[in-house]
């Protein structure tokens, strides 16, 4: 996947472990512009741990949806806004947010 420009996960059921080493492969790609994420409501699971995707620089487009974030998620969110700075559009909708998590994204 050296040339990836997008990815989605949609309607996905994540759980951590998978999901970190696919947020390891997400921050060595430098051709990744556009990160779309959301799980299934119907689960009730949260989004997972963002961190290894923080070294992502180039992307463009950021939305995630139909989750819960927890603390951890929003570091690695905030890291996420914090490198691209090139980012055009941020789109968070249906997001629930666990104690201070909307703070440390802002």
């Amino acid at each position: 996947m050296p040339h990836l420009e997008k990815l989605y996960l949609e309607s996905t059921a994540f759980r951590n472990d998978s999901f970190s080493r696919i947020a390891n492969s997400i921050g060595s790609r430098s051709t990744l512009v556009k990160l779309k994420l959301s799980t299934d409501t119907t689960t009730g699971k949260t989004l997972p741990d963002l961190n290894g995707a923080g070294s992502c620089t180039s992307l463009k487009y950021i939305c995630m949806g139909s989750t819960t974030m927890k603390t951890k998620a929003a570091r690695g969110l905030s890291n996420m806004l914090r490198n691209n700075h090139g980012l055009e559009k941020l789109e968070l909708f249906d997001v629930q947010f666990f104690c201070d998590g909307l703070g440390i994204i802002v």
